[in-house]
């Protein structure tokens, strides 16, 4: 038994040394050159070639790898298991996933049922998530990478969620750029009910040519493992699987060209009059008349009801700039004789501070740097969401709060103790920094101390998967030295 284990220690070894000796940056620029090729290939309508490169990819030793690494190393979700409870910890595993892959046959293909999983949502409801099985998520990853090229050269302009290279905040240049002016204008905000949950099948795999819309249909038909019973779903894409994004943003993508200004449109077609600017099943339409708006709202319902999904009336309204709306987390507003401003929603500034606040609660006897630790990655992510827009007073507000929080905290650990003391303890005492809060490796950043900027960045109808584009999109926007700079 001793000379099986050495046996399989040296064969782990072995396998650890190969699997780091592989040149990680030479397979990521071999998957973005193909993906390129894909794309240009379907930008010159060579759809020969496009399936040809698409089948390269499919069976592509690098773009393997690629995937393999990028499901059990990189992403988020690379410790959680599926219905099977495997997970992919050891570099065996991994092999033993690249060589399923190398004889992988689309026809035999099976994928498991998915987990669900409830994860709570900002307003207490619950949000359910389909996480399949380790290889089914590598196996979506690679079709992935061979299908995302060829859609997204199809895909409309000003359509924004889960793209790459696009982002929140390129969605909120572009609405900015659109209600600037004196003239008044109307918005109107909408948003789709269950969005994910609802998406008939047939509408995503008419999309599709055979050979791809049978394994795309196995996974909508895979089934849901939920609390021991299996569930068949005859509609939706679930939340969690890593092409179920690229499947939502194909099934809306008639919607994104139906109701925007083109210019196949009529002269007398009110689709004319105006802009349609979506985010996953967020979308915000914007036009100079609000009896268009209205008229376009009950030719969008209409249509959306056709394809089997509906809008949530309660979060769809018509409104002006004065009144103020509310998009991904950001107000925008117009103030009488003021300009265009983008803040903070004060929804997402109380769930922040609500959510530091119950970290202090929960940590009440738990060690300063792993507190510290905890803080600046919550402070961090906001302040990096909101630092495009005019947020100095939110990020001071919420510093202000923090303080007294953080002080509570100390007092009540040390209740006999005076101010001199725990200052000494807790506190940094360089000069400027004597209220930062410390441990003995970390130190605590305020919002403030994220760097605000300016952003410059407007995507327009280029792609990151453009090799045209891709020295553009490695430009930086530029710092604002004002720091109550809009």
């Amino acid at each position: 038994m001793q000379r099986i284990e050495l046996n399989m220690e040296q064969i782990d070894q072995d396998l650890e040394k190969q699997w780091k000796s592989i040149n990680w940056k030479e397979i990521e620029s071999f998957v973005k050159r193909l993906q390129g090729r894909i794309f240009l290939a379907t930008e010159r309508r060579n759809y020969k070639r496009v399936r040809n490169l698409q089948k390269l990819v499919l069976k592509s030793f690098y773009c393997h790898l690629y995937a393999i690494r990028q499901v059990t190393s990189i992403n988020q979700g690379r410790n959680t298991p599926g219905v099977d409870g495997v997970t992919c910890f050891l570099i065996r595993d991994k092999i033993c996933l690249l060589s399923t892959l190398k004889n992988f046959n689309p026809n035999k293909y099976k994928p498991s049922p998915i987990k669900r999983v409830y994860i709570p949502k900002p307003n207490g409801d619950l949000r359910p998530l389909g996480i399949p099985t380790i290889l089914d998520r590598v196996v979506q990853l690679l079709y992935k990478l061979c299908l995302e090229p060829e859609f997204e050269q199809k895909f409309h302009m000003n359509s924004f969620g889960f793209r790459p290279g696009r982002s929140c905040q390129d969605a909120i240049e572009l609405i900015k750029e659109n209600l600037q002016g004196n003239k008044e204008i109307y918005i109107l905000d909408a948003d789709l009910s269950k969005f994910f949950d609802n998406i008939p099948h047939q509408i995503i795999l008419r999309h599709f040519s055979p050979p791809y819309k049978e394994v795309i249909a196995k996974w909508l038909k895979a089934g849901i493992r939920d609390k021991g019973f299996l569930i068949k779903p005859q509609r939706g894409t679930p939340q969690g699987g890593i092409i179920s994004p690229l499947l939502a943003n194909v099934a809306l993508n008639p919607f994104d060209y139906r109701y925007n200004s083109s210019p196949d449109l009529q002269e007398n077609d009110i689709r004319r009059k105006i802009i349609t600017i979506r985010y996953a099943d967020d979308l915000v339409v914007i036009s100079k008349s609000k009896s268009i708006l209205e008229r376009i709202h009950k030719d969008m319902s209409k249509y959306v009801q056709k394809i089997g999904l509906q809008f949530n009336e309660a979060k769809t309204h018509i409104r002006t700039r004065s009144m103020g709306f509310i998009f991904l987390g950001f107000r925008f507003i117009k103030y009488p004789h003021s300009y265009l401003k983008v803040i903070p929603s004060k929804k997402s500034i109380k769930r922040t501070g609500r959510n530091l606040k119950k970290l202090l609660m929960d940590n009440k006897q738990a060690k300063i740097d792993g507190l510290i630790y905890k803080m600046n990655s919550m402070i961090r992510g906001w302040a990096n969401y909101f630092r495009f827009c005019s947020s100095w007073k939110a990020f001071n507000y919420l510093d202000n709060i923090m303080f007294h929080w953080i002080w509570k905290w100390c007092k009540r650990r040390h209740p006999r103790k005076g101010m001199r003391w725990i200052m000494q303890r807790y506190y940094s005492l360089e000069k400027g920094n004597k209220w930062r809060l410390k441990g003995e490796y970390w130190k605590k950043i305020y919002f403030q101390d994220v760097t605000r900027m300016k952003y410059k960045w407007k995507v327009g109808n280029k792609s990151s998967i453009n090799p045209r584009y891709w020295k553009l999109w490695r430009s930086k926007p530029q710092c604002i030295n004002n720091p109550q700079a809009g």
